[in-house]
């Protein structure tokens, strides 16, 4: 079959928006390697189409608009009556060449709509009768048959809600009329050309008069922070998925075999329980590479007496999971592994058993500094638990962060409040407490922690635990669960996935 055409022009022809009628001229004799004319591309086309497999299609039966529309009027109601919101679409993004990555709809975008094709946008405007103004991709068969489905202009309206709807072409012309007679501007104002773009329009539409761009962002922030039930369902879905792949990582991890495989085990079971890409990078990291908290290489071949911190998880219907688990490589903890990784549990536990709606953030994170100060001392890996500096040797970041959209989720933590941002239900969040003995940490004491005390303190404390630090060399242990703040408590969204030595080692040891 001839109709084909170069993938270079991939891109190209996405964002064209044009009529069929035109690609005679546009299309079909001036891009290399194409021969047809319109009227054998139809017949072929429609050819193609009768054999093509919708592999992206308009979810209209499971789709939820209610819940779509309810977060849009919250957000109407927090906006003056003399404004305008204005959202656009995340940017495609290449990966190499003409080659992008899977395309994932920024998460405020998506939260007040649900949309989740690129090149769209949409404004809302609170006192106008049409509210809710959708700007989209046109149904296009030619283009459709190269990249699945569009929702187009009746999609936008039928499905999500929209009060109406143009192409795409038309944002800027649509936009101008809207901005005429507004004083205040709700957009993203880190999106440095949606900015510009407006101001430009602003100024056509409204000469003279003087306006003020607001960050909608810490309003839609805000909202995301407490989750509603159907979202709860999709995080809970989430975890199950992500704890089902790490039991699988369990079952499947053995010396000699490289960090990549163990990934490969996990993310197998994304796909197979319809999580479309993992919420962020899977972190596989053994031996030394278990003491590096962002580890992503994940390409050193796993030895015998090595510990295995995975922290990963899966993304599903755009929600993320967020859960580490950390275990022996030959499916036996070593008497020194189980030291730390007991005090480590031991954190997590007691600082979730003090989740309730009122708590702060801040106030988990004494609890499980509490904890692993204690133990750290007992291992003979810090001499003073009143110097903060050497328990954050072992322990170099906070205990919690938000979960959903992003798996650093938004929403002011409120750090700098004596308590933290204080619990309510509805919110999700993690607990991750961890301890990371690297034995290269002398090269870098003094670096770190040179401001804070005098190279005198840092020999001396090097002195005390430098045999400790070699018993305990290269084990680096995480464990966090996804937490869900409820009415009474809380709910370990990730509790499916295995975290006492028991039962991590029955799993690991029955594999075989």
């Amino acid at each position: 079959m001839n109709f084909r055409v170069p993938h270079k022009y991939h891109k190209f022809l996405l964002d064209l928006n044009i009529p069929f009628a035109k690609y005679d001229s546009i299309f079909i004799k001036k891009l290399p390697g194409q021969i047809m004319t319109t009227k054998n591309a139809v017949v072929k086309l429609l050819l193609i189409l009768s054999f093509l497999p919708l592999t992206i299609q308009l979810h209209a039966q499971t789709f939820r608009s209610d819940i779509f529309k309810e977060r849009r009027s919250r957000l109407l109601k927090s906006i003056e009556d003399s404004s305008i919101a204005i959202f656009n679409s995340a940017k495609t993004a290449t990966r190499n060449g003409d080659v992008d990555y899977k395309y994932r709809q920024n998460s405020n975008f998506y939260y007040l709509t649900g949309f989740e094709e690129p090149g769209s946008a949409f404004i809302l405007l609170p006192t106008d009768n049409k509210k809710f103004v959708m700007f989209v991709r046109q149904s296009n068969i030619l283009m459709e048959s190269w990249t699945g489905k569009r929702a187009g202009l009746n999609g936008a309206i039928k499905t999500y809600g929209a009060d109406t709807a143009y192409g795409i072409g038309l944002f800027s012309k649509m936009l101008t009329k809207s901005l005429k007679g507004k004083k205040k501007i709700y957009l993203d104002t880190e999106d440095k050309d949606l900015v510009k773009l407006v101001d430009s329009l602003y100024k056509k539409a409204n000469e003279n008069s003087v306006k003020q761009n607001i960050n909608v962002n810490d309003i839609v922030n805000e909202m995301r922070l407490i989750k509603d039930n159907f979202e709860i369902d999709l995080m809970r879905r989430a975890c199950e998925i992500t704890s089902d792949a790490l039991i699988n990582a369990y079952k499947n991890a053995k010396p000699g075999q490289y960090e990549y495989e163990i990934q490969a085990a996990l993310e197998y079971i994304y796909t197979k329980n319809g999580s479309n890409y993992p919420a962020f990078i899977s972190i596989v990291g053994s031996g030394v590479n278990s003491t590096i908290l962002h580890y992503e290489e994940n390409n050193k071949i796993v030895e015998d007496g090595d510990m295995i911190v995975m922290d990963v998880g899966a993304e599903y219907k755009n929600y993320a999971s967020d859960i580490t688990r950390s275990i022996p490589a030959n499916g036996n903890f070593s008497d020194e592994q189980k030291l730390i990784y007991d005090i480590v549990l031991k954190a997590l536990k007691e600082t979730t058993s003090f989740v309730k709606p009122g708590i702060g953030l801040n106030e988990l994170q004494q609890y499980t500094s509490r904890v692993i100060t204690d133990g750290l001392l007992e291992l003979g890996l810090i001499t003073d638990k009143e110097k903060n500096w050497q328990t954050n040797i072992w322990m170099p970041h906070g205990t919690s962060h938000w979960v959903g959209l992003d798996v650093h989720d938004v929403g002011d933590s409120k750090y700098m409040d004596k308590k933290g941002r204080l619990l309510e239900p509805g919110m999700v969040f993690t607990i991750e407490p961890g301890i990371y003995v690297s034995k290269n940490i002398f090269n870098h004491l003094k670096d770190a922690y040179g401001f804070q005390v005098s190279a005198d303190e840092i020999k001396s404390f090097t002195e005390k635990v430098k045999d400790n630090v070699a018993k305990f060399a290269n084990i680096g242990i995480r464990i966090e669960d996804t937490i869900l703040v409820t009415k009474d408590g809380c709910e370990v969204l990730s509790r499916n996935a295995p975290k006492e030595i028991d039962d991590i080692e029955k799993i690991m040891t029955e594999k075989k």
